[in-house]
C-alpha cells in the first residue's frame, strides 16, 4: 500500500467518531450469487446470526468499544471460478470465499465475488449490476436496449461517474439505507493496473481508448456500528461509435464493506484481488461462442431484415401496379367516353345538317359561306353554283360552273 493510501485512508478514519469491532462470525453464508446479493439487507442491518440464536436481546445495550485491532499480514490462495474455470484471482486464505461466472446470455458476462472476513470485511463484484454496457445517444440512460442479433444491454454514457452514481442509486442504497459521502476520487494507479493488464494479455490500446476508474467512499450504520463503504468504479471504452449511432463498452463495480478501522486492510485485500485477477483459456473459449452465437444472430437478423425488406418492396411493387391498373383503367375509359362523345356529336352534326338542309328545301333557300370572309350569306335555292359581286355585294346564281359576268369582280361562294 502507498503512502498516499495510507494518509488518504487515516483522513476516512479521523472523519469517523467511533468505531467497532465485530466479535462475532460473519453470518453471511450463501451458495450461489443469488442468494448472496438479495441477503445483503439481513447482513447490514440485522445483529449477527450468532448472537440471535445465543438468546440475547435483540437491542442490547451498547458495549465499550474495543481498541482498533492491528491485524497481521494476510497471506493468499488463488482461487480459480468452481462454475466454468474461466478465472483465478488471489484471496485471503481463511476468509469466507464465493464467487463464479453469471451468463445471463451470449455477450452479457458477469464475474461476481463475494468474500468476507470474521472481523467484519465483505468485499464485492455484484454479479446484478452489467459489466457490459453500450451507449446509444440521445436515447434514454438507464435502460435496457434490446440489440439487433439478440439480448439487451443496459444504456448508459461510459463513464465511472455514471456507473458509481447509477450503482449506488439503484443498487446500493435500497439495501444499505441512508449514506454519507465522505470522499470521490479518482484512482490513476488502477487505471495503469487496467493497461498493464491488457498488454500482457496481448490487446494494444488505441489512441482513442478511455479507461477511468473512480472511488466513491461513504459511511452508513448498521445497527448502532458504523461501516465504511468504498465503491470502485472502472471504465474501458474504445472509443467507437458504430455508424456513429452506437457504441459498446465495459464496467465493473467493486466495493467493500467494513468497520472503519479495518478500511485500509480492506483496501490492500481488494486491490490485491483486483491486480491478480487473470482471465484463463476458458473465458476466451466463452467469450469465442459467444460472438459466434451474436454472428450468427446477426446474420439471422440480417436475413430476417431483408426478407421483410422484399416482403415490403413485393407489397409495394403490388401496390404500384395495382394503382397503374386503376390509373390505366381510368384513362382508357376517358378513350372510350370521348369516343362515345365524338360519334354523338358527328350524330348531331349529320342530324343537324339534315334538318337545316331539309328547312332550306322547304322555304326555298341555300345558305352560302364566303371561305375568304368568313361570311355567311342566304339565296333562292335552285342554282349549282353561287358567286358574290365584290363590287355590289349581291348574290348570283348559275348552272355553270362559269360567273355569270367575266367583265366584274365575283367571288364562288360555298353552299352549306
Amino acid at each position: 500500500m502507498d503512502e498516499e493510501r495510507k494518509r488518504i485512508m487515516a483522513e476516512i478514519q479521523s472523519k469517523i467518531s467511533a468505531s467497532a469491532d465485530e466479535s462475532s462470525s460473519n453470518p453471511w453464508r450463501f451458495k450461489s450469487a443469488k442468494e448472496a446479493f438479495s441477503n445483503m439487507d439481513q447482513y447490514v442491518r440485522d445483529s449477527p446470526a450468532s448472537a440471535k440464536s445465543a438468546g440475547l436481546p435483540s437491542n442490547p445495550p451498547p458495549m465499550p468499544e474495543p481498541l482498533p485491532v492491528q491485524p497481521g499480514p494476510i497471506s493468499y490462495v488463488q482461487f480459480t471460478d468452481p462454475q466454468s474455470g474461466s478465472f483465478t484471482v488471489d484471496v485471503p486464505r481463511g476468509w469466507n470465499v464465493q464467487g463464479g461466472l453469471a451468463h445471463p446470455m451470449p455477450g452479457d458476462r458477469r464475474i461476481w465475488m463475494a468474500v468476507s472476513s470474521a472481523d467484519g470485511i465483505s468485499i464485492f463484484c455484484d454479479p446484478s449490476f452489467p459489466q457490459n454496457l453500450c451507449h446509444f445517444p440521445g436515447q434514454a440512460e438507464g435502460q435496457f436496449a434490446r440489440m439487433a442479433a439478440g439480448g439487451q444491454l443496459l444504456n448508459l454514457r461510459p463513464s465511472a461517474e455514471v456507473v458509481a452514481d447509477f450503482y449506488l442509486k439503484n443498487f446500493v442504497s435500497g439495501h444499505l439505507g441512508p449514506l454519507t459521502p465522505l470522499q470521490r476520487r479518482p484512482r490513476p494507479e488502477m487505471v495503469e493496473l487496467l493497461k498493464s493488464q491488457f498488454r500482457q494479455n496481448g490487446v494494444q490500446i488505441g489512441y482513442r481508448w478511455q479507461m477511468n476508474c473512480l472511488e466513491t467512499i461513504y459511511q452508513f450504520m448498521q445497527g448502532t456500528q458504523p461501516r465504511v463503504l468504498s465503491l470502485l468504479s472502472t471504465t474501458v471504452f474504445t472509443g467507437d461509435y458504430a455508424m456513429g449511432m452506437w457504441a459498446t463498452w465495459d464496467a465493473n463495480v467493486y466495493l467493500y464493506i467494513a468497520p472503519p478501522h479495518l478500511a485500509q486492510r480492506a483496501e490492500e485485500v481488494r486491490y490485491r484481488m483486483r491486480a491478480s485477477l487473470q482471465f484463463t483459456p476458458r473465458m476466451m473459449q466463452i467469450y469465442q461462442q459467444d460472438e459466434a452465437i451474436i454472428t450468427a444472430q446477426g446474420q439471422a437478423a440480417n436475413a430476417a431484415q431483408w426478407e421483410w425488406f422484399r416482403g415490403r418492396e413485393a407489397a409495394h411493387q403490388a401496390q404500384v401496379a395495382f394503382g397503374d391498373a386503376i390509373v390505366k383503367n381510368f384513362w382508357d375509359q376517358q378513350q372510350a367516353n370521348d369516343s362515345m362523345l365524338r360519334g354523338w356529336e358527328h350524330n348531331q352534326a349529320v342530324n343537324d345538317h339534315l334538318a337545316q338542309n331539309f328547312s332550306d328545301a322547304i322555304m326555298d333557300r341555300q345558305r352560302l359561306e364566303d371561305v375568304s370572309e368568313g361570311k355567311s350569306y342566304e339565296a333562292p335555292s335552285g342554282y349549282n353554283y353561287y358567286w358574290r359581286d365584290q363590287q355590289t355585294d349581291k348574290i348570283y346564281g348559275t348552272n355553270t360552273s362559269d360567273p355569270p359576268d367575266l367583265t366584274r369582280n365575283y367571288t364562288q361562294l360555298k353552299k352549306l
